[in-house]
Formats: C-alpha cells, structure tokens, sequence
C-alpha cells in the first residue's frame, strides 16, 4: 500500500483529459462500470503529478501487479536472483526468523521498462535493459526498509553481554 494522503476528486479531473474526465466522473459517481484502461492510466499519471515523492513507489506497485506471477529469466534475472538469496540470508541472520525475509522480499519489483519477451501461457518474461550499475537488487527494495539506524539500533540492544550505548550523530 502506498499512503497518498488526501486526494481531492476536483483536483485528479483537472489533470485529466475531457474526454477521459467524462469516464471518470462518471464511475466517480457511481454511474460507471469498470475504469477503462486509457482512463486508469491517466489517472495513474496524474495522481503522480500531484503527489511526485511517490512516483517510486507507485510504479513499484503496478509493476508488482503486472510482473508478480511472472518467472523472469536471463542474466540479469540470475544475478538479481543471487542478490535476493543473499539478502534473504542476512535478513534471515538478523531477525531470526524468516519473518523479516518474507516481508521485504515481497516488496522487491522490477522496473517496468525492464520486463520484456512476455509470455502470459508459460508465465515467464526476461529482464534486461538494466543501465550499467542499477541492477542491484536493493534497488527494487523500497527505501523504508534501507535505513541502517534501525540496524544499528537492533543490534546494540540484542546482542548478548553488551552493554548499549548509542550517540547519534558522533
């Protein structure tokens, strides 16, 4: 889930098209059926107009949405797939639980752009196209799990036989 915070009507139908308002202000209204696929796109498009800082996220989600049953394959695939189990294991180390693991790992979605050769009947799609230096895994990770304060928080006050003393910013 992303928090949006309050979005008013008014303001999504100034964003949108006159011809799309009518589908939307329609279905807004009860009036409709389902949002037609132009129409959910341009207000995709303008909900991440209005509320910019989460344009990540957003697009992380309708990439969950699209890709999420998908089997990606290729060399990219693979080495984001090593990153994954490696992380999973220090998540697993850190927590001591696979709790933590399943949490964040099923927050990670690949980049739109990057999903190619889509094959809906053997559920399967390569990934590629990544830039030189982005196909990092933590970067399909949501921010709020990369904070390393809460690491180091977690840490000084379970490790056994210490004694915690922590100054921020020292």
């Amino acid at each position: 889930m992303v928090d949006l915070g309050a979005v008013r009507v008014a303001e999504l139908e100034t964003r949108l098209n006159e011809k799309i308002r009518r589908f939307f202000t329609r279905v807004t209204r009860g009036m409709g059926g389902a949002i037609p696929d132009k129409t959910w796109s341009a207000l995709i498009d303008a909900v991440k107009a209005i509320r910019p800082n989460l344009q990540a996220d957003i697009e992380r989600l309708l990439s969950l949405q699209a890709y999420s049953k998908f089997r990606l394959l290729g060399h990219a695939a693979e080495v984001l797939l090593r990153e994954r189990d490696a992380l999973g294991i220090s998540l697993d180390i850190f927590s001591g639980s696979n709790r933590l693991r399943d949490q964040v790992l099923s927050q990670w979605a690949p980049r739109r752009n990057t999903v190619r050769d889509i094959n809906e009947t053997e559920g399967t799609a390569s990934l590629g196209g990544l830039p030189a230096g982005s196909s990092s895994f933590l970067r399909g990770i949501p921010q709020r799990y990369l904070q390393e304060e809460a690491t180091i928080q977690h840490d000084l006050f379970n490790w056994e036989g210490l004694t915690p003393k922590h100054e921020a910013g020292v």
